[in-house]
């Protein structure tokens, strides 16, 4: 399997709160964000709203 590297620009205190929040679930960003893209890819979906 070939992978690859995603970066994003975000606001550095919305960036903490959210590693805050991910880490009291014992989840990383980069966990996170994998999850969220392959959900993408399963229902062709964003899977909140925006």
């Amino acid at each position: 399997m070939k992978y690859t590297t995603v970066s994003a620009r975000i606001d550095s205190e919305k960036a903490l709160e959210a590693k805050a929040i991910l880490d009291s679930k014992g989840i990383s960003v980069s966990s996170a964000i994998r999850s969220m893209l392959i959900k993408i890819t399963e229902t062709g979906d964003v899977p909140f709203k925006i």
